[in-house]
């Protein structure tokens, strides 16, 4: 597969979320394209915990991001991360 068809692959299949910085990091706002890309409405995405629908290989790395943007006053940061879908699917990612 091409770069750039990789690079659209992975646009099409992501989302953008907003979390607070409690310790919970609960998600406040995520984007519609939450629904093409894991089948949540983002009324059901944000009723969930912010770690419940992670892969569990990514858990530990999200925590580690989310106490240190706390720790450290970050009002902002990227990281990718997979979620499990709602039929239970865990997407890969692309490398």
């Amino acid at each position: 597969m091409a770069t750039s068809e990789n690079s659209s692959t992975f646009q099409a299949n992501n989302f953008i979320s907003i979390h607070d910085l409690s310790p919970e990091g609960r998600t406040l706002w995520v984007s519609d394209s939450i629904t093409d890309c894991l089948g949540y409405t983002p009324e059901e995405f944000l009723q969930t915990t912010t770690y419940e629908l992670l892969h569990p290989d990514d858990v530990e790395r999200a925590s580690v991001t989310h106490r240190e943007n706390v720790l450290n006053d970050m009002v902002a940061t990227q990281i990718v991360l997979r979620f499990r879908a709602k039929d239970g699917f865990i997407p890969t990612m692309l490398r």
